[in-house]
Order: structure tokens, then C-alpha cells, then sequence
């Protein structure tokens, strides 16, 4: 396939739920014939410019976390990326109550999936 995906996230340490998804789902992806580019917090313009047709967003659970995703989020998705969002179990039910949830997902053309971090993540 060799398509190039990009994910962002907390890099290790420390080990967290979010960090143990986030490498099982990198290693799905390799498996299944995707290069991967793996990037922390940092908005770097080598993120913000990346050639990748897909970017992979993992959540945070702060308030100023969740903002800086969404801008992200509509960052990639005004560049014609497909976007995949992941949450945290325990946060999705306050996102599917989220009208700009909603309103993204419908905006978006389906490049945008709002997913949550389950076991097998590949799945």
C-alpha cells in the first residue's frame, strides 16, 4: 500500500492507556502496509505541512488539549486530509452529546471518523 499516515500524541514516558493504543494502533498500521510518521504534542511546521493523505489524532483529556486537537483537526481537514480522531472511552458519550461533533462529521465530506480507543485497536 506504502500510503503515509501521520499520528500524533504523547510519546513515552510515561506508559499511559492512551500511549499503549496509540503503539498498537502504529504497529497495525506498519502491518497492514502504511508508513508511519509518528509526532508528538509540538506543532511543528514539518506536522502542520505534512504530505501524509491521513493523520491520526489521539485526544487529550484537557480542556486546552481538546482545543489544540480541534484546531488540528480542522487544520488537516480544510488541507483535504482524512482525519481519524480517537477518544478516550470515558470521554466519548460528552462527544456524542457535542453538536460540533455532529456538525464536523457531516462537514467533513466523511473524511473525518471519530472513533474510540477499544480493544484490538486494529480493528
Amino acid at each position: 500500500m506504502n500510503e503515509k499516515v501521520v499520528t500524533t500524541g504523547h510519546r513515552p514516558p510515561p506508559v499511559t492507556g492512551e500511549n499503549l493504543c496509540r503503539r498498537h494502533l502504529e504497529e497495525a498500521l506498519e502491518a497492514a502496509g502504511f508508513r508511519v510518521e509518528r509526532f508528538g504534542r509540538s506543532l511543528s511546521p514539518k506536522l502542520l505541512l505534512t504530505q501524509a493523505s491521513r493523520v491520526v489524532l489521539m485526544n487529550r483529556q484537557s480542556v486546552l488539549g481538546t482545543i489544540s486537537d480541534g484546531l488540528l483537526m480542522c487544520w488537516f481537514l480544510l488541507l483535504k486530509k482524512r482525519v481519524w480522531f480517537y477518544i478516550h472511552n470515558r470521554s466519548w458519550q460528552r462527544y456524542l452529546r457535542f453538536p460540533l461533533a455532529t456538525a464536523a462529521r457531516l462537514l467533513s465530506g466523511g473524511r473525518l471518523r471519530m472513533l474510540v480507543l477499544t480493544e484490538p485497536i486494529a480493528q
